[in-house]
């Protein structure tokens, strides 16, 4: 009897606890668009609470007296809610607002998870989906152009003067396509025109050497562009696009006669879920029949997004990205000459080419709690075919394990590893098929201590082409932001980096033209750091809200690879003025690949981004200045000849002063806009594309301008630096339809990158879109 009464008791005392259980559930959206939003925090106290799941709903089960639950969520204002015990706090529907967007901007690159921009301890920029649209591109790089600090030289992205011009062999800027390197297997080069514009929902650029946290090739920085994820509801948006070349300014330079040279593209996008599958869809067809002679190309893309995703607590998400290219067309290298011809190729290299690109990234990930777990892999095929006897494939295999804890948000660990395996066969690497692996394992700690935030990575290294073993490089990152008070942060980093030298660097040997490029074997990886510190200032003056943003930044390279020119015949080949001699002299005088200079960099940048919103319009305002002291630290006078100015040390192809602004005005139906940049003179190129001069027996013989004829009357006469406007209005027809015209190089500025590659003269442009 005495035991049965005691299991009673027992049984009394377990239902008591769970009758007094209180259940919190609900669903958390967004105040404007009634989306629901996913990993909302919902607190009840420091350490009992829970994320809203894939559906942006909350359950919690508890016994503990609660006064009231807290939601937060970065870039929303923290809502509470006051718990009143009359009233059922079931099935609750909480609405978030978004804080300031341009004082809460949210990024992802700098860390591996989300932050605040103005929390991070290097410097960024952020490039907006509304930016490409307005912009009307064909292809990304021309949108990249216009991010401070950044300069695009023919595919080759710079960062504060990181990189100069190098024959699309070798990016020391690493591109990310959705968090993943995409670069090429062979040449490590960037193709900017792969990237699906019709799909992006951020660019996030990262200013310094990021090789601790991203590896090799992030010596310079990185530009990640991240796509949206597929929508809880259906999307479809749908584009169209037309345009034509203008006359250039001095109209005895157009080769064209009286047709229209016209660009265009059509591009669509669809996004859709069923049950827990999420799906997107999008496609681009455009053609362009160039500025230049033989400067034209067809290209057709598609890209398609499947996502499986669990409900609950504990989210799994399984998914596949497929992006597919196909581009025909020619190419254009070198000019005819540099006055009637400069829009004219040159007769000695005319390529017409055919390429395919295929990529495949199969993904899972595992979020429980404060961890979370990240398996992504790429595979990345090339197939190029071209009339010039340069056929290429190559392939690139990338793979990444991640982990990341989180504890209480006050300190995030994440740590990886990476495996890379590429190869390569052309014609250009001696119809030889090249190898190679690199394996990478990293950690970086992310602590906060009130007002302070440390950042802190490591990296290790290990890389192999064909037999050729380099031996590992381990490099550091360390980081600092300091919250003074609100909106002001200080920050301060300091960060190694290292590329090694690509398949193409190493091993291509070919004719351009006249220009021959000799492999160098031999070539070692290049080496650096950088460090900065950097001030971000938010206001709000009534309407207005926007930031400063100020840095000073200090760069150092060694064994920096540069193309350089000359003799490079083997010692067994002696040297002869016969055409028909295997010495002759025009078969080995060329470029190659050379471990150059040591190099500084120093320099400072400052920038204003302002919002101005008003019942009846809006303006969005951003100018950004970059200056830089690029010299080489190479005292070799050998070398040092080979500068266009050898009175000066400045290294080759950089530009000192870069000015660039963005202005939009909303109001009513109406959307109007313009883009300025300044760009300051290339004081120094190779010296051989002005004057060829040869040295055999020590006695040196001037060729003149015999690559780029017309080069060297041509930078005296032009480059005086450059002033480009872009202008744009735009009409919203309804809420769904939208036209735009747009007017590039509005000012018709005749202006050059790299020696003989001519800008766009002004062209127009018209897009119409529509969203249902």
């Amino acid at each position: 009897m005495q035991r049965k009464i005691l299991v009673f008791l027992h049984l009394l005392f377990v239902l008591q606890n769970v009758f007094s259980q209180n259940i919190i559930s609900g669903h958390v959206i967004d105040f404007f668009t009634r989306e629901p939003l996913v990993g909302v925090n919902v607190l009840i106290d420091s350490s009992t609470g829970t994320i809203t799941d894939d559906k942006g709903h909350f359950r919690i089960l508890t016994n503990k007296n609660i006064d009231q639950i807290e939601f937060r969520y970065i870039g929303y204002k923290t809502e509470k809610i006051i718990i009143n015990r009359n009233v059922s706090f079931e099935n609750l529907i909480i609405k978030m607002q978004e804080e300031s967007k341009v004082l809460n901007e949210i990024v992802v690159s700098a860390g591996k998870f989300e932050q605040k921009k103005s929390d991070v301890s290097i410097s960024m920029e952020i490039i907006k989906p509304i930016q490409v649209e307005n912009n009307n591109i064909l292809s990304i790089e021309n949108l990249l152009q216009k991010a401070p600090g950044l300069v695009i030289m023919e595919k080759q992205a710079s960062i504060r003067g990181g990189s100069g011009y190098s024959y699309g062999a070798g990016s020391r800027v690493l591109l990310l396509f959705d968090d993943l390197p995409l670069l090429t297997g062979a040449s490590n080069e960037a193709i900017w025109d792969l990237i699906p514009v019709e799909n992006i929902s951020q660019i996030e650029i990262i200013k310094g050497a990021t090789s601790a946290l991203y590896g090799a090739s992030a010596l310079n920085g990185i530009v990640n562009i991240k796509t949206n994820n597929p929508q809880s509801k259906s999307l479809t948006t749908m584009k169209v696009s037309t345009g034509i070349y203008g006359s250039p300014k001095e109209n005895y330079k157009k080769w064209w006669g009286d047709a229209w040279q016209n660009f265009g593209f059509y591009q669509f996008y669809h996004s859709f879920s069923k049950g827990k599958f999420n799906s997107s869809f999008s496609g681009n067809f455009s053609q362009d029949e160039g500025y230049r002679e033989n400067d034209n190309y067809r290209k057709a893309r598609i890209y398609s997004k499947l996502q499986y995703q669990s409900g609950g607590k504990n989210q799994v998400k399984i998914g596949s990205n497929f992006l597919y290219m196909i581009k025909e067309g020619g190419n254009f290298f070198l000019w005819k000459d540099g006055d009637t011809g400069v829009y004219q190729i040159a007769e000695s290299f005319v390529q017409q080419f055919q390429v395919s690109r295929l990529i495949i990234d199969p993904y899972i990930l595992y979020n429980k709690n404060n961890s979370f777990h990240s398996l992504k892999s790429r595979f990345y095929h090339v197939n190029n075919i071209n009339n010039t006897q340069q056929n290429n494939t190559d392939y690139q295999f990338y793979t990444e394990y991640r982990y990341q804890h989180f504890f209480n948000k006050k300190l995030v660990v994440s740590s990886g590893i990476t495996y890379s395996g590429f190869g390569a066969k052309s014609e250009l690497y001696g119809d030889t098929i090249h190898k190679g692996n690199n394996v990478g394992v990293y950690t970086q700690l992310d602590k906060k201590y009130k007002n302070l935030q440390l950042s802190a990575g490591f990296r290790w290294e290990y890389f192999r082409i064909d037999t050729v073993k380099i031996l590992p490089l381990p490099v550091f990152r360390l980081g600092m932001n300091y919250k003074l008070m609100e909106y002001t942060n200080l920050r301060a980093s300091v960060g190694q980096g290292f590329r090694y030298p690509s398949i193409a660097e190493k091993y291509t040997q070919t004719q351009v033209g006249s220009l021959n490029i000799f492999p160098n074997p031999e070539l070692n990886p290049e080496k650096g750091w950088s460090a900065e510190a950097g001030l971000y200032q938010g206001y709000r003056i009534g309407p207005i809200k926007g930031y400063l943003d100020v840095a000073a930044f200090w760069t150092q390279y060694y064994n920096m690879t540069e193309f350089s020119f000359g003799l490079y015949n083997p010692s067994n080949v002696v040297l002869s003025w016969n055409p028909n001699s295997p010495g002759y002299v025009f078969n080995w005088i060329g470029f190659r690949a050379q471990n150059a200079e040591n190099a500084r960099i120093t320099g400072f940048e400052a920038g204003i981004f302002s919002e101005v919103n008003l019942e009846k319009f809006q303006i969005n305002f951003n100018v950004g200045y970059t200056y830089i002291n690029p010299i080489t630290l190479n005292n070799d006078s050998a070398y040092l000849a080979s500068f266009s100015d050898s009175t000066s040390r400045m290294l080759k192809y950089r530009i000192k002063h870069q000015l660039k602004s963005d202005f939009d005005l909303t109001f009513n139906h109406f959307n109007l806009g313009f883009s300025l940049i300044y760009l300051s003179p290339i004081v120094n190129i190779d010296k051989a594309f002005e004057n060829l001069t040869v040295k055999i027996n020590n006695v040196p013989l001037q060729f003149g301008d015999i690559i780029l004829p017309g080069i060297k009357e041509y930078r005296m006469a032009h480059n005086k630096g450059n002033w480009i406007f872009d202008f744009r209005i735009g009409y919203n027809i309804s809420n769904n339809h939208k036209i735009n015209l747009i007017i590039k190089n509005f000012l018709n500025r005749e202006y050059m990158m790299r020696p003989g590659d001519i800008q766009p003269p002004i062209n127009y442009s018209v897009l119409y879109s529509v969203t249902f």
